[in-house]
């Protein structure tokens, strides 16, 4: 599903390089659930797009999977996209809010869909993006998995001189409202034309 958009970078760059972290079939890097199916929903074109855009996108996303929950097996939404810098008091979370994705967020868990969502790339220590933010949502912040030496992220323009399992990044957003955390920094997966690749700095879900 992409919605009539332009461009391929979302859909590549983010669903693709998740997606096949997941699924990498049986060799030396050997995702996480390699019988998983996935299905990838484009919410950017590649220029990026507007908040409001961005928003009702990614509303008539999880109304796609709404829809097509029972066609495809659709158990789980995973957003690694968002925008903004929000407390536990301030995230925009009514349904009454119709420029943001509350209401199809609403019925996706009303139908049995779980959904998480990055927390975001921006180094905050006190808050989180929409719609990670979102109560109904569970919030998903980076750490290392191993030591790999001194990393700089040039997404938050932050520093860790260190780094180790289990460490929070740098750039992670965080705040009261972030739920869990899961390795997220300097994750191997394929590329258009070379394996392994590593990308540069995101935080994976």
């Amino acid at each position: 599903w992409e919605n009539d958009l332009p461009g391929a970078y979302d859909i590549y760059f983010r669903s693709v390089t998740i997606n096949t972290t997941t699924l990498q079939p049986p060799s030396f890097y050997r995702g996480i659930a390699p019988n998983a199916k996935l299905a990838a929903l484009k919410i950017f074109d590649m220029n990026g797009g507007s908040n409001n855009s961005f928003i009702s996108r990614l509303a008539q996303a999880i109304d796609w999977c709404i829809v097509n929950r029972n066609t495809y097996n659709i158990k789980v939404i995973t957003i690694s996209s968002g925008n903004g810098t929000y407390s536990a008091n301030n995230c925009p979370s009514s349904a009454n809010l119709p420029s943001y994705a509350n209401n199809a967020i609403q019925n996706a868990i009303s139908s049995g869909i779980f959904i998480d969502a990055a927390s975001g790339n921006n180094g905050n220590l006190s808050g989180i993006a929409y719609p990670a933010c979102n109560s109904n949502i569970m919030s998903v912040g980076a750490v290392y998995d191993a030591n790999i030496g001194s990393y700089t992220s040039s997404t938050a323009g932050c520093t860790d001189s260190t780094t180790q399992a289990d460490k929070i990044t740098c750039f992670t957003n965080r705040g009261s409202n972030l739920d869990m955390l899961a390795p997220g920094a300097r994750i191997t997966s394929t590329g258009a034309n070379t394996f392994p690749v590593i990308p540069p700095s995101c935080a994976y879900t």
